[in-house]
């Protein structure tokens, strides 16, 4: 639950949800065959977690440099 929750419920477990669900709906109604619409799903998720690993790694830089650097320290 990284975005946070409603009701107990994560956020993030709803995006999951909903990217599972239009998976099922692809390889319904695509001519493409269920491993080529998984494999894509794989590959399309492994470039979100670079993406999101490098924006993440990048803001924690950010921070360090901020707070070494700034006069309120």
């Amino acid at each position: 639950m990284i975005h946070g929750n409603y009701k107990n419920y994560g956020v993030d477990k709803k995006h999951a949800d909903a990217a599972l669900e239009a998976l099922n709906l692809a390889i319904r109604y695509l001519s493409h065959t269920q491993i080529d619409v998984q494999e894509l799903a794989f590959i399309g998720f492994r470039d979100f977690v670079n993406i999101q690993q490098n924006f993440f790694q990048k803001a924690q830089q950010e921070c360090l440099e901020f707070c070494f650097n700034s006069k309120y320290r």
